[in-house]
């Protein structure tokens, strides 16, 4: 176990760090193309590996240099592969969809934390004509299927699931729509038209559409953006130092955690600087700033899921209760996230209360310090690491190791690895 002692000031570095979502896509895609593709800042990461080594597994041939990926795809899957997705809820749910359209059997496994939370895409892909079974000994198994398309309605707001499902039409005989209440993150269906493939999206206002029929899939020479969700760590840090961050993805889908910044008073710089696969890239400078106790409601969960734990440890900046609803996807984390989030909050001398669907933090404006066990989930030790840096006494982060999960260079850009 790697115990971290993170005092209260950091040395910033840039460094890369690809954007981990887009990482994911842009391996997929490329493995199933007609011809090779290269990517420049990949987010290298535990959970883009677990994607990459499963592809390997299917027949691409991937190589890394540094943050630069080569892609050779594979002309015919490999038949009866057993799947590795790691701590990787993206691979277990991106990888299901697009091996139901393959015609193969495939077995996939994960840790004991990705054994335990919900996969939820197998209803969609059976209805699609996917052989899916469940043992104790797997996540699930796919068997040889012939899929068809099908307009399948999410009852979910998850890109994962809704990508599981465009992956899968990429295959079918016929038409496969995807309508969603909620527009959640657009990082597969914009790829694919970098790609060129056969998609259509109809925005009817109260519902997204995006249909995709089987198309060949050209090669890309690319560059991936930095990790809005790793950036948002270290924007808290502007608030008592000031910082910028560069060449962000800034898709409203990933930038609910900034918005709600600015709300709380922040000031904050933003400056488009160019854009990848039409979505939005730029630099994010926040500045010395005092905030006040902030809102969070259950529409505006969507756009930063991944940051409820360090806009939690932010709010404890704030004089005054902040107030969080609609937290519920968040048990089916790496961890209870509701409940890690709210020891965290405990530890560092704050004060929370957990409610049936979210969470109310008590903040005294600072943040005192303590001793914080993650348990291996890597939001919570990144959130703990925030709360270090902005503390008056320090934090002691045990389990550290696992922040590798989602940003290998996180550690090394605030000096402390």
């Amino acid at each position: 176990m790697k115990t971290l002692q993170v005092a209260n000031s950091f040395n910033f570095t840039k460094m890369p760090f690809g954007d981990k979502s887009v990482s994911h896509r842009a391996l997929i895609l490329a493995a199933i193309a007609c011809e090779p593709s290269t990517y420049n800042n990949m987010g290298i990461c535990d959970d883009v590996l677990s994607t990459a080594d499963c592809l390997v597994k299917l027949g691409a041939k991937i190589s890394f240099d540094g943050e630069k990926a080569t892609v050779i795809p594979f002309e015919k899957a490999n038949n009866d592969v057993i799947l590795n997705c790691g701590n990787s809820g993206t691979t277990a749910r991106l990888l299901g969809g697009l091996v139901s359209g393959l015609g193969i059997k495939a077995k996939f496994i994960g840790d004991k934390s990705l054994t335990n939370r919900p996969i939820r895409i197998i209803e969609p892909l059976t209805a699609m004509g996917a052989k899916i079974t469940q043992a104790k000994d797997c996540l699930f198994e796919i068997n040889p299927s012939v899929i068809k398309g099908i307009t399948f309605q999410t009852p979910y707001i998850s890109a994962q699931i809704k990508s599981a499902v465009l992956l899968a039409g990429l295959n079918a005989d016929g038409e496969t729509t995807v309508i969603e209440k909620v527009i959640t993150r657009m990082h597969t269906e914009n790829m694919l038209k970098a790609f060129g493939g056969n998609i259509i999206e109809n925005n009817k206002g109260l519902y997204n559409e995006i249909t995709v029929k089987k198309s060949p899939l050209k090669g890309v020479n690319m560059t991936v953006p930095n990790d809005f969700s790793t950036a948002a760590f270290l924007l808290p840090l502007g608030l008592k130092y000031g910082i910028k961050i560069e060449n962000v993805l800034l898709s409203k889908e990933r930038t609910g955690f900034l918005r709600l910044l600015e709300k709380a008073g922040a000031e904050i710089k933003v400056v488009q600087t160019g854009d990848f696969c039409g979505e939005p890239t730029g630099d994010v400078t926040v500045y010395h700033s005092e905030i006040k106790p902030f809102t969070v409601e259950a529409k505006d969960v969507s756009d930063m899921i991944d940051e409820i734990p360090v806009a939690c440890v932010t709010a404890c900046l704030a004089d005054g209760v902040s107030e969080f609803y609609g937290l519920s996807e968040l048990k089916y984390k790496e961890s209870d996230r509701i409940t890690e989030t709210a020891n965290l909050i405990k530890s560092i001398g704050c004060r929370a209360e957990i409610l049936d669907d979210g969470l109310l933090i008590q903040g005294n404006g600072k943040i005192d310090g303590g001793i914080i066990n993650p348990n291996g989930d890597h939001r919570i030790a990144m959130s703990a690491v925030t709360a270090g840096i902005l503390s008056d006494k320090g934090v002691t982060v045990k389990g550290a190791e696992c922040i590798g999960v989602s940003s290998r260079n996180f550690l090394k850009m605030l000096g402390l690895e």
